[in-house]
C-alpha cells in the first residue's frame, strides 16, 4: 500500500459564504433515495496524493495535494455526467496545488490548502485543463455536513460535495468503508474529499485511488466543511444538468444571498 498524503489546512469561515440550504431546498423539495454519479469509473488517479513508483521503479513522494484531487474528482464527475468526462493528469492536478501555494523548488511550501481558498481561485481564475481555456467555477455555497437531507440535496442537485475532513487514524488504513468511531480514536490530518453519491446507508467518495464509503455517522463525526458547486461542467449540451435545476437561477440567488 503507498504512503497516503493529506493536505486539507483547518477550515476557514467567511461570513459572505452564502448557505445552499434554502436555495436547495426550494430546486429540490424532496431529494432521491440514492444516486451515485461516481459509479461509473472503474478506477481512479492517485494524483501524487501519496507515494507512488515510476516507468523506472523509482519512488516518486506523494504530496500534501488533496485539495487539488479534489478539484479534479469533482471535474472529472461533473463532466462525465454529461457525456464528455475530462481526467486531469497529474502535472495537471500539481498545478492546481501550485495555484494555491506549493512551489516544487521549495518542498517546505508542501504543506496543503484551504478549501475556500481553492474553491475561491476556481471561481476568479480557473485552473488549467490541457489546452482547453481554463476550467472556472460558476459558484459554491456551504452545507451544514450534520443536515442529511441538504447533503442529499447537494449530492443529487449539483453532482457531488466538496467536503473537509479531520480524518482519524483508523480511517487511514481501514478497508473500503470509514465507519463511525466506536472508540477511542487520534486524528492523523485534515483531509479533501469529493462526495459523488449516497444511499441509506451512508456515501460515496474516492481518495487515494480507490473509491471508497463512508456511513453517515463519520460524516457527523469527522467533516467539518462541505461545499456545493455551481459548475457548468455538469452541464448537458442541451443546458441543464441531469436533475434539470437552472443553474444561472441558482448563482443569481446565491450572489444575492452573498451580497446581504
Amino acid at each position: 500500500m503507498p504512503a497516503r498524503c493529506f493536505g486539507r489546512k483547518p477550515a476557514v469561515f467567511d461570513p459572505r459564504t452564502p448557505l445552499l440550504a434554502s436555495v436547495l431546498s426550494a430546486h429540490l423539495p424532496d431529494p432521491p433515495a440514492a444516486c451515485d454519479y461516481g459509479a461509473r469509473f472503474s478506477s481512479w488517479p492517485l494524483w501524487r496524493n501519496g507515494d507512488q513508483l515510476s516507468n523506472h521503479g523509482q519512488t516518486i513522494p506523494g504530496l500534501g495535494d488533496c485539495t487539488a484531487v479534489s478539484v479534479a474528482s469533482a471535474i472529472r464527475v461533473l463532466t462525465a455526467a454529461r457525456g464528455g468526462e475530462i481526467e486531469l493528469t497529474d502535472e495537471e492536478v500539481v498545478g492546481i496545488y501550485e495555484a494555491n501555494g506549493y512551489d516544487p523548488a521549495r518542498p517546505a511550501t508542501d504543506e496543503g490548502a484551504v478549501e475556500l481558498d481553492v474553491l475561491n481561485r476556481w471561481c476568479q481564475t480557473g485552473y488549467a485543463v490541457g489546452r482547453q481555456a481554463p476550467d472556472v467555477l460558476t459558484g459554491y455555497g456551504a452545507v451544514e455536513p450534520k443536515n442529511h437531507d441538504g447533503v442529499r440535496r447537494a449530492i443529487a442537485m449539483l453532482g457531488g460535495l466538496y467536503i473537509g475532513l479531520s480524518l482519524p487514524e483508523y480511517a487511514v488504513s481501514e478497508g473500503a468503508v470509514w465507519a463511525a468511531p466506536t472508540q477511542r480514536f487520534t486524528i492523523a490530518g485534515g483531509h479533501a474529499v469529493f462526495v459523488h453519491g449516497y444511499d441509506a446507508e451512508g456515501l460515496w467518495l474516492n481518495t487515494w485511488a480507490e473509491r471508497k464509503r463512508m456511513d453517515w455517522g463519520f460524516l457527523d463525526a469527522f467533516c467539518d466543511e462541505a461545499y456545493g458547486l455551481l459548475s457548468r461542467d455538469w452541464l448537458e449540451v442541451n443546458g441543464s444538468s441531469p436533475m434539470r435545476e437552472d443553474l444561472s437561477a441558482m448563482a443569481d440567488e446565491l450572489r444575492a444571498a452573498r451580497a446581504t
